[in-house]
């Protein structure tokens, strides 16, 4: 596993469930867009029928709730899935230690999302920003478990724009070079990144790099392991 940044899928955890703590914001940086793409401008996403209103204000929980405007004109808040918003500590079992010779298979673990409880500290912050940031939930969990996740953002009626899914074979494995190219294309599109919650320190040192502050959720699966990144898929 590369020695600088956390890999796709770990958890970083420690601490107090649903705390929140500040990182301090470093030198911005921009990058190309490369071949990322966001949805067509006007795309309303799953729940939202053909001819329907754009976004309003204040955002219906629960819901893909990508606007019209091809140019976000609120500022734009990333926030993480597991350990951040979800509670997986029914499936941390499934994270195998660096040492061990059998491969981590991140796909299952992504897959075993469904039974995870909601952490509500991070959740209520989302609500509570809503209504005046662009939502994009930004996070390393296999695109293969993307209707598995809508279907759980909706359940507990979490307010987003836009999900961000980490895809095999396409994206770097590394967690914060993946995220930080990610805010990297958010800028390229006219997105103004003002913040990332997330639970993984290491994640928090490569906003930094990009110039995003980060706030870091200590969430409830914490122990004394000091948020040791699992090995690279």
């Amino acid at each position: 596993m590369p020695e600088g940044g956390l890999v796709r899928g770990s958890t970083g955890e420690a601490g107090p469930s649903g705390a929140i703590a500040a990182a301090p914001v470093g030198a911005a940086g921009e990058g190309a867009a490369g071949p990322w793409a966001a949805p067509a401008a006007g795309h309303l996403g799953p729940d939202r029928p053909a001819g329907s209103a754009p976004r309003s204000e204040t955002p219906r929980p629960g819901t893909f709730l990508e606007g019209a405007a091809a140019v976000p004109e609120r500022p734009t808040v990333c926030v993480d899935l597991d350990s951040t918003l979800c509670d997986t500590r029914h499936r941390r079992h499934m994270i195998r230690p660096a040492d061990d010779p059998v491969p981590m298979d991140w796909r299952a673990y992504s897959l075993a999302c469904t039974d995870d409880a909601p952490i509500e500290g991070p959740i209520t912050l989302l609500r509570l920003l809503a209504p005046a940031c662009r939502i994009v939930i930004l996070s390393a969990r296999d695109e293969a478990a993307r209707g598995l996740t809508e279907r759980w953002l909706r359940e507990h009626e979490v307010p987003y724009d836009r999900l961000i899914l980490y895809r095999p074979g396409v994206d770097d494995p590394d967690m914060g070079t993946f995220k930080a190219e990610q805010v990297r294309r958010l800028r390229a599109e006219g997105a103004e990144v003002a913040l990332m919650v997330e639970d993984a320190p290491l994640v928090a040192a490569s906003m930094r790099d990009v110039g995003v502050a980060t706030l870091l959720v200590q969430p409830p699966v914490a122990d004394d392991s000091g948020g040791r990144p699992p090995p690279s898929p």
